[in-house]
């Protein structure tokens, strides 16, 4: 049984207007529910999700805009993907490697869903001594937890 139907109605509207507390519009809420039906089986109050929410509207400052557009991201892992990702990314703006913005790749619904695999194909770049792998993405968390 999908967890949505373990749900009642005070509980999807209480995570409802925690979406809209961080700032999406009713209008926006309502179209990443209708693409991501999960989305409101999340509870934005616990520590957890404050904490990627953090990250991303504060280290990737994603607009809500383009957080409506890729809602995927809200449900990414921020160990497994979003935090090593992004360092990747930037790491490779740093060597003038990318010609996107790291934090639009990042949001890219396509990189979002893709696996380890097939971003590491796209994005590594062994002469620039940049290879996303999992030693890559352990030491990009450890960093990560270390600053906070």
């Amino acid at each position: 049984m999908p967890s949505i139907l373990s749900l009642t109605p005070d509980r999807i509207d209480a995570n409802l207007d925690s979406l809209r507390v961080l700032g999406f519009s009713s209008e926006e809420v309502i179209g990443m529910a209708a693409r991501r039906p999960s989305l409101l089986t999340a509870n934005w109050g616990t520590k957890l999700r404050q904490d990627k929410w953090h990250f991303i509207n504060t280290a990737v400052q994603l607009s809500p805009s383009a957080i409506c557009a890729a809602p995927e991201v809200l449900e990414t892992s921020l160990r497994n993907k979003l935090v090593p990702r992004w360092q990747f990314l930037c790491d490779l703006a740093s060597k003038g490697a990318l010609t996107h913005n790291p934090a639009y790749l990042l949001a890219c619904s396509q990189h979002v869903n893709e696996s380890d695999h097939q971003f590491a194909r796209q994005f590594d770049k062994p002469d620039l001594d940049l290879v996303y792998d999992d030693t890559y993405k352990e030491a990009c968390w450890q960093k990560y937890i270390n600053q906070q």
